[in-house]
């Protein structure tokens, strides 16, 4: 029998058109089908999740330039307490500078939210050696607090030809040439006899021995009626001595660590005691430095010791 070869048709392959789809491709990765759906749906989440990301930029961007460079806590009002010597006027002026400058040379510091309270104490207290101390406060929404307070007298520690420095309230020399043209104050210049170069920086006294000279000249014209000359004489910033010039025409050597009030009370004796009262304008020097004793010196004679008795401080033993 006569075998018959088995003919394969060959059938075409139908092509897609309009009206029939594509059968959807299938990825394997994995073990996981991922459909060309699936990554239609990727992309939009991806699309959603940048428009809401431009969203919250566009936000902050537009919060950020209301709060910093709309004006809305724009500081309009700057209020000053304790000026005294200084005009409300000099403050303001001094605080409205501070206000026009930039943070990062973007931000303005006239804003609530940005102004930096120590920068502006700090430029307070750079203007003028009148301010001792001075504190900054923010009142919402837009005020500024300046509290000041300032010195009562300048002191200034002389060495040698060097130019004369300003002590601040911890015994520390500072660097304000302006200080001595400042005339709104009294002045008191301490001369160092043992000429020690000084610097900036330098602590030359303490404060017990400050507030001994700020108090001295009040004390001496209110309980004796002796005007003391501003610029007085330290042997050295290592002692507690101290030798002034008066009006009157003669000399006071004291001892810082005695009270002002015991030594007044013993230039009395000596003034009153010991000197006959018309020998009293030949008066040269007078030395208290030494408790219950006091040397004094007329014109034309030998120094004289004097005693003074602790308990009342009337009795005089002169030798």
């Amino acid at each position: 029998m006569r075998r018959i070869p088995d003919i394969q048709k060959t059938v075409p392959k139908k092509q897609s058109s309009a009206l029939f789809s594509k059968k959807q491709e299938r990825h394997f990765v994995r073990g996981v089908v991922h459909t060309s759906e699936q990554q239609e749906r990727n992309y939009v989440s991806r699309t959603h999740m940048w428009q809401v990301m431009f969203l919250w930029l566009l936000f902050f961007l537009v919060a950020g330039y209301q709060v910093f460079f709309s004006g809305m806590l724009m500081i309009e009002r700057v209020t000053i307490e304790g000026a005294g010597l200084l005009t409300s006027g000099e403050v303001e002026q001094t605080v409205q500078e501070a206000l026009s400058e930039h943070i990062w040379t973007v931000f303005p510091q006239n804003n609530f939210l940005v102004l930096s309270m120590l920068r502006v104490e700090e430029r307070l207290l750079a203007s003028s050696p009148l301010i001792r101390q001075v504190s900054v406060k923010k009142l919402f929404p837009s005020t500024v607090i300046v509290s000041l307070l300032e010195r009562g007298n300048f002191l200034f520690w002389c060495s040698g030809e060097e130019s004369c420095f300003l002590i601040d309230e911890e015994g520390v020399l500072q660097d304000w040439p302006k200080a001595q043209e400042e005339h709104r104050v009294a002045h008191i210049f301490l001369d160092d006899e043992a000429k020690k170069p000084a610097k900036v920086g330098d602590r030359v006294v303490t404060r017990q021995f400050l507030l001994f000279i700020n108090g001295l000249s009040q004390a001496f014209t209110e309980q004796s009626g002796i005007t003391i000359r501003e610029r007085m004489f330290v042997p050295s910033r290592y002692t507690d001595e101290l030798r002034l010039e008066t009006n009157e025409g003669f000399s006071l050597q004291i001892n810082t660590g005695i009270p002002i009030e015991r030594t007044l009370n013993t230039l009395r004796i000596v003034r009153e005691k010991a000197i006959p009262e018309e020998r009293r304008a030949d008066l040269i020097s007078v030395d208290l430095r030494i408790p219950g004793k006091a040397f004094y010196q007329l014109r034309n004679e030998v120094p004289q010791e004097t005693e003074i008795s602790p308990d009342d401080g009337t009795d005089l033993d002169e030798n």
